[in-house]
């Protein structure tokens, strides 16, 4: 399953400015640790991240980030467990293990220039326990070396998947049609010809996020080779209160055209296309993830913009960074139009509109797909 919902870097975590002509740009070595992790019940294995932050005045920052050791703490230097919570209370600790990232299948990315960082090993934290949605969990880190303890200043709560219509369920009104079809007919005029979604939040989702992948399929006119692809638009996103506050998701349906447009990309020679249907996701995310974008927001916006750098993080102890929770529910393979079946009728507006409109015409999409 593709991560959507908030891709959070470390750079943002770390961003940080200082005034002073007697600041130390460079202390001696010490170990800041950074965490990072978001927590999904659906997840068959959760896994967080937990690292040093380097930095020495004696020592090249270029040449440290070469070297793993650097980065992460050694076998056996700390413990790491996530605590589930009733209320004050603790009902179960669970404890993390640390593995290599490459070999549960997540490969670090290669550097993006010549300087060298390392990517090998790559070690996170995991757990393969099934999290509960609706409760809440504390992380806690002990150094074994230092004594030094990190910890989440408050539970993270699971956001609730669980859907249906009931309080405090995540609820999407659209998923509950048997007869759910994408109509985007009609762009013109943008006011009157909008998408919309309804929902309400579950138990700890503070932020919303709807998002469509359109399936097609590349067909070459010579060979006659077939190759599926799929974009990913994300149409909305709300705030509220989490637990049963209604959100709503609209957007002109002009957008969506601009965005396959744009995405797609005309088609190259002796290639046709065919569409048929989407995916359609409603993400929701907890508080903490909302806070940190809220505040990351506020670097480059106002007066002092270029000036503040604040810094979010929802853990104490010697350590920087977040741990959060989201999930999402899906209706898969929606039709774009009414298709047969649907009350009898086989109308195919959307997808003619798509064919034709002067925005999405040079895709030379040809039809519906056969599979």
């Amino acid at each position: 399953m593709k991560k959507i919902l908030f891709p959070l870097g470390f750079a943002a975590i770390l961003a940080a400015t200082g005034c002073s002509e007697d600041f130390e740009v460079a202390a001696p070595y010490k170990n800041v640790a950074v965490v990072y992790g978001i927590l999904d019940v659906k997840d068959t294995a959760h896994y967080i991240r937990i690292q040093k932050v380097f930095m020495d005045e004696k020592k090249s920052a270029i040449d440290m980030s070469k070297v793993p050791d650097s980065s992460y703490f050694k076998v056996g230097e700390i413990e790491a467990n996530l605590i589930e919570m009733n209320g004050t209370n603790t009902v179960k600790t669970i404890p993390l293990t640390r593995v290599d990232m490459t070999a549960e299948g997540y490969p670090k990315d290669q550097p993006a220039n010549t300087q060298g960082f390392y990517t090998m090993p790559h070690y996170a934290y995991k757990t393969a326990e099934a999290l509960k949605p609706g409760t809440t969990y504390n992380l806690k880190v002990v150094n074994k070396t230092t004594g030094e303890t990190i910890e989440t200043q408050s539970a993270v709560g699971m956001v609730n998947s669980k859907e249906s219509a009931n309080q405090g369920d995540f609820y999407v009104n659209e998923f509950q049609r048997a007869d759910y079809f994408i109509n985007l007919e009609r762009t013109q005029p943008i006011n009157a010809n909008q998408f919309q979604m309804r929902g309400r939040t579950p138990t700890f989702g503070a932020m919303q996020e709807g998002v469509m992948r359109f399936h097609y399929v590349d067909k070459n006119t010579v060979t006659g080779e077939q190759i599926d692809k799929s974009v990913d638009f994300n149409f909305g996103s709300a705030t509220s209160a989490p637990n049963g506050v209604a959100f709503l998701f609209q957007r002109p349906n002009l957008d969506f055209y601009t965005f396959l447009a744009d995405a797609i990309g005309p088609a190259p020679t002796n290639i046709e296309r065919y569409m048929d249907s989407c995916d359609v996701f409603v993400w929701a995310a907890s508080a903490e993830l909302l806070r940190y974008q809220q505040v990351n927001q506020t670097q480059n916006s106002g007066i002092s913009g270029d000036q503040i750098k604040p810094i979010y993080t929802n853990l104490k102890g010697n350590a920087i960074g977040i741990l959060g929770s989201r999930t999402y529910v899906v209706f898969r393979n929606v039709p774009l139009g009414r298709s047969a079946g649907q009350s009898g009728i086989q109308a195919n507006y959307t997808l003619d509109s798509i064919m034709t409109n002067s925005l999405t015409s040079k895709l030379n999409i040809r039809g519906r797909s056969d599979h």
